[in-house]
């Protein structure tokens, strides 16, 4: 597959952070960042709304991390408060809706929701939104999945761009951010950049156009990370699978070694199910899951009850997984077939 590699000169500033100006200056509708922990994505792309007078909806995933970046204890603009000398107040609305006050000037520069309850709010009108911020879009290895996340954010970024382009006005920006906790990202799936990123993991390479609406960026961040790498906690974790995580900024993997490239001739079709299809090999003992859908397998209907009834009907399929019998075309397949069991 070809890349549209993007030239990253300019991705850093002095300090070694990632500089939000040269990212957003390329003018893509939608930018996903994934990074090590504390490269500067929240601060960076906070920091750029503000000084952009753009007026931000910032995510996150649940309820609970809302009331945390709201909290004036713990707010998401405490470090850009003190290191820019900025006085931002943050509150929250009956548990569901943030506000962030500048009380320099008494202006409102942003919102905050939660994806898990953003459809109780999203009827208020958000027209005025420029930028959608998603932050933490890829959950910690040990938390439990209790919603589909990206069709929470689609249905999101959908009710705030609604008619914008149809009444003549711009659509807002999207930023996407990330730590590198674990590659069954729901998000990056349902975009299709699952390959990509991990193309650009090996490779070295900090920034791919996707699409002419998507840019993508894994930056490699050496100076920070040399940095962290001589500090107590990290060399006393060297060679740890958190280590590479928080500072090689290296995807955890679970298991990469059923991912295989089988002839499809070879297996039959059995059923369709959110947005794979399961094949059964002829003559041995094992199955394909691919995203190609070919002769008459059983659709089953992208539900939680149909999902149940998947489950039910292919008890064995789940066996012969923890047997490392089943095989899948490539990684977004596997997060896929992972999604099906809440993993």
């Amino acid at each position: 597959m070809d890349y549209n590699i993007i030239d990253s000169a300019g991705l850093y500033t002095q300090s070694g952070y990632l500089d939000f100006s040269f990212i957003m200056g390329l003018g893509y509708p939608y930018t996903i960042v994934v990074s090590l922990r504390g490269g500067g994505k929240t601060f960076g792309s906070l920091q750029w709304c503000v000084d952009e007078r753009k007026y931000f909806m910032y995510f996150r995933r649940n309820k609970n991390a809302l009331k945390i970046i709201t909290d004036p204890r713990y707010q998401i603009f405490k470090s850009l408060n003190r290191v820019r000398n900025w006085k931002i107040k943050a509150t929250l609305e009956k548990e569901m809706l943030g506000h962030f006050l500048d009380e320099e000037t008494g202006d409102e520069i942003g919102l905050a929701a939660s994806l898990s309850t953003f459809g109780s709010i999203r009827s208020i009108s958000l027209d005025d939104v420029e930028v959608l911020l998603f932050d933490e879009f890829i959950p910690q290895p040990d938390e439990i999945r209790k919603y589909d996340l990206f069709s929470a954010w689609l249905h999101a970024d959908e009710s705030i761009t609604r008619n914008r382009v149809v009444d003549g006005r711009p659509e807002p920006r999207r930023i996407l951010l990330a730590n590198t906790d674990k590659i069954h990202s729901e998000i990056l799936a349902g975009y299709g950049v699952l390959d990509t990123f991990l193309y650009m993991q090996e490779s070295g390479i900090e920034m791919i156009e996707h699409s002419p609406d998507m840019l993508l960026v894994f930056p490699r961040s050496e100076k920070l990370a040399e940095e962290k790498e001589n500090t107590a906690l990290y060399r006393t974790t060297h060679g740890t699978e958190f280590h590479d995580v928080a500072v090689g900024n290296s995807f955890k993997i679970e298991d990469r070694g059923n991912i295989r490239k089988l002839p499809l001739r070879e297996f039959v079709p059995l059923s369709a199910v959110g947005g794979i299809c399961i094949y059964r090999h002829k003559n041995m003992s094992c199955y394909l899951i691919s995203r190609k859908v070919s002769g008459t397998p059983k659709r089953y209907e992208n539900t939680d009850a149909d999902h149940r009834r998947f489950l039910r009907n292919h008890s064995a399929l789940w066996n012969a997984y923890l047997r490392k019998k089943v095989y899948f075309e490539d990684l977004a397949c596997q997060n896929l077939f992972m999604k099906l069991y809440n993993i």
